[in-house]
């Protein structure tokens, strides 16, 4: 072959890899190429809520995350939670639980631009539950409601006479968190109550409690003082506790003689069932008597026996 044969060759050659080339270029800059610079990129730590995105990056990138539902709309890229060496993480929170999610990896170095392939976690799926539900505090015409959340639910609890037909809804103190409070006024004495708790979260998810129910007090249930005592007693100070088995409104009184209670305890708390008040200014080593009367809402009136204690004596 002579020399003119010879580089009419060579420069079809060239004109060929020249042709070539850029067409290699381009099928390697796909989704599917593998980056020099992001490698082990991995979603670890899946809850229902959120993960932990990691990655190797060459020194001198820095990666942003790009996080979304849909593979071709990954959003607005975020940066690392934290870094040591080459190793970058990425906390991800608020996410929907039993979801695909899609992430990419970019990092820049200058102009430098690499992108990671387009990967995807799904997270886990966490039933939204209903615990505690409880009916407390219950009088003849009112009683309030408590109960709970596995996350952040709005709620609300339905109450009427047939279980299967729980026509009132009751009015809300406390919602839209994991604690929840509600109360229902204007109820029958005497009078059974059947009530369920239904409640929604943000991820759709639905759920009702089973069917509880509670009964108001009669009218003629009798008031009644338990647990009626003086302690915590010193030199001139004591305390008395008293509780009732419904709310109620009460007092103390007290004297050295028993048969006339002429002076009367400060009140520290009342109107529950649950009663605490003191006396001081006493004198040391007497004796003292002492009686508790009460009220509840419906007119019931009761006095409890009378009881004494004795002050100590000072030391000299």
């Amino acid at each position: 072959m002579n020399v003119r044969s010879k580089f009419g060759l060579a420069v079809f050659i060239l004109l060929l890899m020249m042709f070539l080339f850029p067409l290699a270029i381009g099928a390697a800059s796909g989704e599917n190429k593998v980056s020099k610079v992001i490698g082990q990129v991995q979603a670890s730590s899946i809850t229902a809520s959120g993960a932990e995105l990691s990655a190797v990056v060459t020194k001198g990138y820095t990666p942003k995350l790009y996080l979304g539902t849909d593979p071709g709309n990954l959003g607005i890229g975020t940066g690392y939670t934290s870094q040591s060496g080459s190793q970058y993480w990425f906390k991800v929170t608020g996410l929907k639980p039993g979801t695909t999610y899609y992430y990419q990896l970019v990092a820049t170095s200058g102009k430098k631009i690499e992108k990671s392939g387009v990967l995807s976690f799904t997270t886990l799926s966490e039933p939204l539950i209903i615990t505690d539900v409880q009916a407390y505090s219950t009088g003849a015409t009112f009683t309030k409601f408590e109960w709970s959340t596995n996350h952040n639910a709005a709620s609300a609890l339905y109450f009427g006479l047939d279980p299967l037909n729980l026509n009132q809804t009751s009015m809300t103190v406390e919602d839209g968190g994991t604690l929840h409070l509600a109360y229902a006024d204007q109820l029958k004495a005497g009078t059974t109550y059947y009530y369920q708790v239904v409640a929604k979260d943000d991820y759709g998810s639905y759920v009702k409690s089973e069917v509880y129910k509670f009964t108001t007090l009669s009218l003629s249930d009798p008031l009644i003082l338990t647990g009626v005592q003086a302690y915590s007693t010193g030199t001139t100070f004591t305390k008395f506790e008293w509780s009732t088995n419904h709310n109620a409104a009460s007092a103390l009184y007290f004297g050295v003689d028993p048969l006339n209670l002429d002076q009367t305890a400060i009140t520290v708390e009342d109107g529950g069932t649950l009663h605490l008040a003191y006396a001081d200014q006493l004198t040391p080593g007497t004796t003292y008597y002492y009686q508790v009367v009460a009220k509840d809402d419906y007119g019931n009136y009761v006095k409890s026996e009378v009881y004494k204690f004795t002050t100590l004596t000072e030391n000299k």
